[in-house]
């Protein structure tokens, strides 16, 4: 699916500039390799030169071909499906991933991160709510109504995507012609960041289905388990009082108490992992509790439920990972009909 992404003159002005100054950085590297490896006396010199480059080796090398041929703020967006944090809704997140020379970064794919836009349709009533990523991270306090759009593709379809990545800012623009209060407010968005002038380009963008059906990443599920393991904490953690009403009333012996309370507070550290770090770097921390748990001799009633959670948290979080190690290896092995697919 094609999308109109706006971006802001004075921010591609910005990013040409960035380049030429990566692609110094980039030329100097090369050069300094490229002498080192002629200077080496034999092939164990040339060995320590590639062991010494690592992991950069492969990421210098796609650098700088982004720089010989990348044009500014080159884009692509992905969608991911995944539940509300509500019952009977369901959320499509809109990222767009932006090749940008201010920094480099991993962390774009994880639920909590900032600059996206979510769009939430109510199962029951039908109606379509969405939120823009204001700037650095804040998202809308009230959400526009897509509802009479139809479908969120047809949604996208009609609108633009406005990109501000010096402010952290990713918002959806509705057509002019549904303008009233709408346009009042976009009028005001583009004096407050002293927008003049756009440019206007399509990008590409992966939809859910596309992540789904045809990259076979079943990234619904990893983050349904995300969201029912944090509902689930905060149904059982009831706070200090109800934990000592309920000693009370069920003679519920200290010890239970004391290991319930530990193992919550496991479980609420695992979700800071959940929600603020990227799929990759979260399979430890979930396969070092699920261990935990599962080794208990005697658990606890609610143990025996978050067992159940965590077990499919970390079944559906290596599902995704190691279909997307796949993916790349098979990148790697057919680059040709990679880079010619739609």
């Amino acid at each position: 699916m094609k999308v109109r992404l706006r971006i802001d003159t004075q921010w591609l002005d910005a990013e040409t500039k960035g380049m030429a100054r990566l692609r110094r950085g980039y030329q100097s590297w090369e050069e300094s390799t490229l002498r080192t490896a002629k200077e080496a006396k034999d092939l164990r010199g040339l060995r320590e030169l590639f062991y010494s480059l690592g992991d950069r080796w492969e990421w210098n090398q796609t650098t700088g071909a982004w720089l010989a041929e990348g044009k500014p703020l080159e884009t692509i967006g992905l969608i991911l499906r995944m539940p509300g944090l509500k019952p009977d809704t369901e959320r499509s997140i809109l990222y767009a991933v932006m090749a940008y020379s201010k920094g480099f970064t991993a962390q774009f794919d994880h639920l909590g991160d900032k600059e996206r836009i979510i769009i939430e349709r109510n199962r029951k009533t039908g109606r379509v709510s969405c939120w823009s990523t204001t700037g650095h991270g804040a998202m809308d306090l009230l959400p526009v109504d897509l509802t009479g759009f139809g479908t969120i593709d047809d949604a996208l379809l009609a609108c633009h995507i406005v990109a501000q990545p010096g402010d952290h800012a990713l918002r959806l623009e509705l057509p002019s012609s549904r303008s009233g209060l709408l346009a009042i407010i976009q009028r005001l968005w583009n004096l407050a960041s002293g927008s003049e002038s756009f440019t206007l380009k399509e990008v590409g963008v992966v939809t859910a289905d596309d992540i789904e059906s045809k990259l076979d990443i079943d990234f619904y599920r990893y983050a349904k388990a995300v969201i029912d393991l944090e509902r689930m904490w905060k149904e059982l953690g009831t706070g200090a009082a109800g934990r000592v009403k309920e000693a009370i009333s069920d003679n519920v012996p200290q010890e239970i108490e004391v290991q319930d309370r530990i193992t919550m507070r496991k479980i609420e550290g695992l979700l800071h992992v959940l929600w603020f770090r990227p799929p990759a770097q979260q399979l430890r921390h979930v396969q070092d509790l699920r261990g935990t748990l599962e080794s208990q001799r005697a658990p606890t009633d609610r143990e025996r439920a978050l067992i159940l959670q965590v077990r499919e948290l970390a079944e559906s979080l290596d599902s995704v990972l190691e279909r997307a190690k796949y993916l790349k290896w098979k990148r790697v092995m057919e680059e040709r009909s990679y880079s010619q697919s739609e």
